[in-house]
C-alpha cells in the first residue's frame, strides 16, 4: 500500500524513538554549498536513517542535471548485499517518483505494484522495500532531492504508515538542519 496521509508534527515514529541518533549535526559546516556537499556529515545522517528504519541502506539524494547524486550513503556492512555507489540514473530507483509526488512515499513490497516492479534497482540491488521523502526547496517549492531507506526484505503492508511517518520526520530533520535553498529570483 502506498500511504498518502501525512505525518503528524511532533509524532515521530516509534522506530525513531527507539533508535540511537549519532551527533551527525556536529559534522555539518556552517554553510551549505550544493556543489560541494558535506559528504561525511551526510553519510552520518544516512546511517542515522538506516539505523532508525532498521534497514541495511540509508540515502540522502540530490538531483543533479543528469543523474541522482547520493551525497549521503549508508551501505550494509558484514553482508553479501551489494554496495551503492554515489550516483544513479533517473531511470533507476523510486526517488524521482517521490519528487513528482512532493510527499513521502512507501512501497512495502516493490513487486506488489506493476508500475514499480520492473524498476532496474529491483534486479541490480534486490530492492523489495522503499520509503522516501522529498527535500523541498522552500523558495521554489520543488524537490531538490530525497532522503530514503531501502531493504531487500519486503515489509508487511500494516507498517506502511509508520514508515511513512518516519521517513517524513527524517526528511524534516535534515531540512531543518541543512536547508537546501536556492536564491530567490
Amino acid at each position: 500500500m502506498n500511504d498518502t496521509s501525512g505525518p503528524r508534527a511532533g509524532q515521530p515514529s516509534a522506530l525513531l524513538a527507539q533508535s540511537q541518533l549519532p551527533d551527525w549535526q556536529a559534522q555539518l559546516p556552517a554553510g551549505f554549498d550544493p556543489a560541494a556537499p558535506p559528504i561525511g556529515a551526510l553519510d552520518a545522517f544516512a546511517q542515522t536513517v538506516a539505523d532508525a528504519a532498521r534497514t541495511p541502506y540509508g540515502i540522502v539524494n540530490l538531483f543533479g542535471e543528469r543523474e541522482q547524486v547520493f551525497v549521503g550513503v549508508a551501505n550494509p556492512t558484514g553482508s553479501d548485499l551489494p554496495l551503492l555507489g554515489r550516483s544513479m540514473p533517473y531511470t533507476h530507483g523510486f526517488c524521482p517518483h517521490v519528487a513528482t509526488l512532493g510527499q513521502p512515499f512507501v512501497l512495502h513490497d516493490t513487486l506488489a505494484y506493476a508500475e514499480f516492479a520492473s524498476n532496474p534497482v529491483i534486479d541490480e540491488f534486490g530492492v523489495r522495500f522503499y520509503a522516501g521523502a522529498p527535500l523541498i526547496d522552500e523558495h521554489t517549492n520543488k524537490a531538490r532531492g530525497t532522503v530514503c531507506f531501502i531493504s531487500p526484505e519486503p515489509q508487511p503492508r500494516s507498517t506502511a504508515r509508520e514508515y511513512w511517518q518516519l521517513v517524513g520526520h527524517l526528511g524534516g530533520l535534515l531540512m531543518d538542519a541543512l536547508p537546501l535553498r536556492t536564491q530567490p529570483q
